[in-house]
């Protein structure tokens, strides 16, 4: 697994570069590996390269970590009306031998909530929406957020996980997303009784969690998504409290939304 984030310094002069890399030996014994990674600018430019050697354990997980400054961050912050994205090459080698590599787009700045508005860069997002869920084709759906912007939308409300692609268009097309889980059990009623609907039924609690934690990690890296939902029309009750709380857990930055709450 890698979590990257990229967010301004202190000073907001520049941008702070960081990476964790979660490595693991599939073999019954410990390898020696280097985890390396290089950073490029939207203009090709490279930024920054480092290296670290490290140890894969047997059967165990451990995390390489990397920060840096990028210098000249902060003229390319990602927002909807300005997509500058950075190329991030992660890569492992063994026995001084490129074995695995991950491209990565980077994107530069944060998306806040203060509980009225929603910002990108510190500057509020004039929300423009529109319902719209990922065509059969990449070709076909980049033609469609193309036509949406040039509708002055700004912001995507899709009505449950979309395609890996999906979000890598709206981060290089500029569109702003807010993503939902895919949890859809309006048709086992409403009623809010102890165990009268699956949203308030504790027996289902970990199916409930393991889908908002799916789509959390899936696409929590992704500039374009400004907020969460909690899934679609599903009644309200214990297991959606509780999966609001583990998103507040673990996202304090952008806002979680659920129309049923």
């Amino acid at each position: 697994d890698v979590l990257v984030s990229a967010v301004p310094n202190e000073t907001r002069k520049h941008g702070v570069l960081k990476i964790d890399v979660v490595i693991s030996s599939s073999r019954n014994y410990d390898e020696a590996v280097t985890v390396g990674y290089d950073i490029y600018s939207p203009e090709k430019e490279l930024k920054y390269y480092d290296l670290r050697d490290a140890t894969a354990k047997a059967g165990k997980l451990d995390t390489v970590h990397f920060e840096t400054f990028i210098y000249g961050a902060m003229e390319r912050l990602w927002s909807a009306e300005n997509p500058k994205l950075y190329n991030l090459t992660l890569y492992l080698k063994r026995n001084k031998i490129i074995s695995e590599f991950l491209p990565v787009k980077v994107a530069f700045g944060r998306t806040t909530f203060d509980k009225e508005h929603i910002y990108r860069n510190e500057k509020p997002i004039e929300i423009s929406a529109a319902v719209y869920n990922a065509a059969a084709t990449e070709a076909q759906t980049e033609v469609d957020i193309n036509r949406l912007k040039a509708r002055k939308i700004n912001t995507i409300y899709v009505n449950f996980p979309q395609p890996y692609w999906f979000y890598d268009l709206c981060d290089r097309i500029g569109m702003y997303v807010v993503d939902r889980a895919n949890i859809n059990t309006e048709s086992f009623g409403g009623d809010r009784s102890r165990k009268g609907t699956l949203a308030n039924n504790p027996s289902w609690l970990d199916e409930f969690l393991e889908r908002e934690k799916n789509l959390y990690f899936r696409s929590r890296a992704h500039p374009c998504i400004i907020a969460w939902s909690l899934g679609g029309d599903s009644g309200n009750g214990y297991n959606m409290y509780r999966a609001y709380q583990w998103f507040k857990s673990v996202e304090t930055e952008r806002p979680v939304i659920y129309g049923n709450g």
